[in-house]
């Protein structure tokens, strides 16, 4: 990382020792020009390097400071998620006066309620470490499809169906939950060392 007062410096530095240099050869007058352009070219290119790594640590730091915001709301919005997960879990195992599936339809109901992320909303997590975005992407893909597939179990009322159901749709909901678990860890984590090594 390149400083303002380091770069300012080196350029005095570079002008200086080219001076020296030039008038230590004992230049003429009409050579004075090419050096005169060889500190200018010297000069725009220490600019111009540190321009970029400016500009590219600025880009950096919008990024960590935007993730931090997204990611110390997760966990919250995770165990919101997580809630209703558990509640259409519930749902699935209930036997109601409404019939053998209409438990399944409720879960649907339920899981269409939970939070659920897209691309947009998990962008600014990408910088997490452990891919924190793409676990809780697979979850909320794996979770809108298990919605679908208990509407149409539910909807079908076979009770063999189901119990055998059941069990699928526990196992990866069960899933859903455990990377949606580990993203709010991995959430945590970040906001916790950033926030700790701003101190």
């Amino acid at each position: 990382m390149i400083n303002r007062y380091l770069l300012w410096g080196l350029l005095g530095a570079v002008v200086v020792g080219l001076t020296h240099t030039a008038t230590s050869l004992g230049l003429k007058d009409d050579e004075w020009p090419a050096w005169v352009g060889a500190v200018g070219t010297v000069a725009t290119l220490i600019g111009t390097i540190w321009l970029a790594t400016d500009s590219e640590r600025r880009r950096r730091r919008e990024k960590i400071d935007l993730a931090l915001i997204y990611a110390a709301g997760f966990p919250t919005q995770i165990m919101s998620a997580k809630i209703v997960i558990w509640e259409a879990m519930s749902h699935m195992l209930a036997h109601s006066a409404d019939g053998p599936g209409s438990g399944y339809i409720e879960a649907a109901k339920k899981l269409r309620t939970a939070i659920t992320w897209n691309e947009e909303s998990l962008k600014n997590l990408v910088i997490v470490p452990g891919n924190a975005a793409v676990m809780l992407a697979r979850a909320s893909g794996r979770n809108l499809w298990i919605a679908d597939m208990c509407e149409e179990t539910g909807t079908a009322g076979d009770s063999v169906r189901l119990r055998d159901a059941y069990r699928s749709y526990h196992e990866q909901l069960e899933l859903s939950l455990n990377e949606m678990s580990t993203a709010s860890q991995l959430c945590m984590k970040f906001t916790d060392h950033h926030l700790n090594s701003t101190r």
